[in-house]
């Protein structure tokens, strides 16, 4: 659940993809497909292997890399199933959607997110310089379907394709492919990359994910992994199981495995392991924990690393997070601990600015997800990244970027009335139970937040309980489809 820090892998300025830790490059390109790196994520991916296995065998674990290099880049998009608070799937799973309609006039008009751009300070002019940007583009009801990245380099004026970015979705509203292209100045035309594959089971749960890469000689997909999500008794991801393809007999091995925790309904903490081919067991990796302010918000993430040699968690970097009395989260701040002072020690920071007269619900966004949230509680315009210098001990503002949006018209499908079917109790506290009398139709029930978060989607028959676990006492939206007809209403949660 490393809460995210807004597009910022994509600059080469800001941080390489190759100092990342192979973990978290891991875990944030195949479920993030921030833009730029993903290009060169297999390849990164495959040279990085062999220090799995050897880091295994040395002292603390891995060797040479440092997996907190990169914990600021933890977002760029692209996923909604990103970390759950409600506990409802993992935050990285990527069940990425389109955005729920909860407003009920059939027209409004909202701000739309279209581009994003980076600066870097150029010191030589003393002026901050455009280095990249990525532009969106939507459907006719502002469903993303297109994102391209755009740089320039060095003194260029002009803006170069970078990566083209396509997403299809299945029925549900959930991704079903996500497609990465690279433009090739020489050829002038986009090529195949890297490409994801996502399944689901019945109730619209997520169940399955390849990562496949384009392979030139034969002009084919080839799958190098497969993530497998591990559900619990009430169909919620509690953790996934990655497998990796042996290029040399074509068997597929174990590979990586996530583990999720929760208490009180919010996960507290996320586990990873790796699987050991000597010993054949699994070897544990990281360790992040997480609490929460009084509001429910995010407010420290601890990350530990497994020391092999000495059997425990050693813990390393800490993540701060501040909010305003609007509730936009404001500042965050990443410290690593000094081992010789054992005081935390601040390393980046980002500041974030708001224009407070757009809140999330008057905003479209590439995608909505908890990570997205925190950024998009109102109308995000900008975010300063700093690091802090080691020697004059203050911070130093390294990156800028800046959010532009248009306003739009947005025209939505009228709420229709479902006869047959009903919903209790309202209010309600463990679970909800469907009545329906509709002949042939299993209705899909989907529950959103204030916020427009999906927190739970399954398919119903008549009769069927549907548990609440870890759903806090609030107000939430629950909407009911059965065919072409929609319906909203109220739902109140009292624990």
């Amino acid at each position: 659940m490393q809460y995210c820090y807004i597009y910022t892998c994509l600059l080469p300025e800001i941080d390489c993809a190759v100092n990342h830790h192979h973990h978290q490059l891991f875990r944030h390109l195949l479920i993030h497909r921030d833009m730029k790196t993903k290009a060169i994520f297999w390849k990164i991916l495959l040279i990085l292997i062999p220090f799995l296995s050897s880091g295994q065998k040395s002292g603390d674990g891995f060797t040479g890399l440092n997996r907190h290099q990169k914990i600021e880049e933890r977002l760029n998009h692209a996923s909604d199933g990103t970390f759950s608070l409600m506990g409802n799937r993992p935050f990285w799973a990527p069940e990425l959607k389109k955005s729920p309609v909860l407003a009920k006039s059939a027209t409004t008009v909202k701000q739309r997110l279209d581009r994003m751009t980076y600066q870097i300070y150029d010191s030589s002019s003393g002026k901050w310089a455009d280095v990249f940007k990525q532009e969106c583009y939507y459907d006719e009801c502002c469903n993303l379907c297109q994102m391209i990245s755009f740089s320039k380099n060095g003194s260029s004026v002009k803006w170069a394709g970078e990566t083209m970015e396509s997403y299809c979705f299945q029925e549900k509203g959930k991704i079903s492919q996500y497609l990465l292209s690279i433009w090739s100045g020489p050829l002038g035309m986009w090529l195949n990359d890297y490409k994801e594959d996502h399944y689901y089971d019945g109730r619209g749960v997520l169940t399955k994910s390849l990562y496949s890469e384009w392979e030139e000689s034969s002009g084919e997909w080839v799958t190098h992994f497969i993530q497998e999500y591990v559900l619990d008794n009430h169909g919620y991801i509690k953790g996934s199981q990655i497998l990796m393809k042996d290029s040399a007999n074509g068997k597929w091995n174990l590979y990586w495995k996530d583990e999720l925790f929760f208490e009180n309904g919010k996960q507290s903490s996320y586990i990873t392991h790796i699987w050991s081919g000597d010993s054949a067991k699994w070897i544990p990796v990281y360790r992040d924990e997480y609490s929460f302010n009084e509001e429910g918000d995010i407010s420290t993430i601890l990350y530990y690393r497994w020391s092999v040699a000495a059997a425990v968690w050693i813990l390393g970097y800490k993540d701060q997070f501040m909010y305003d009395q609007y509730g936009n989260m404001k500042e965050f701040i990443q410290y690593m601990l000094d081992t010789g002072t054992s005081q935390w020690r601040p390393v980046k920071s980002e500041v974030c600015t708001y224009d407070n007269s757009y809140s999330f619900p008057e905003l479209v966004i590439p995608f909505v997800d908890d990570e997205m949230l925190i950024y998009f509680h109102h109308k995000l315009t900008g975010i300063a990244k700093s690091k802090m210098n080691a020697f004059t001990k203050s911070w130093s503002t390294k990156n800028l970027i800046h959010f532009d949006y248009t306003g739009r018209y947005i025209t939505h499908a009228l709420e229709a009335a479902i006869p047959g079917i009903q919903i209790y109790p309202n209010p309600a506290s463990d679970f909800l139970c469907v009545k329906t009398s509709l002949r042939g139709c299993r209705p899909l029930i989907a529950l959103y937040d204030m916020k427009g978060s999906q927190l739970l989607s399954r398919q119903v028959a008549d009769g069927e309980r549907i548990p609440l676990p870890g759903f806090c006492t609030g107000i939430y939206v629950v909407e009911i489809s059965a065919g072409d007809m929609i319906k909203r209403e109220k739902l109140v949660i009292e624990k």
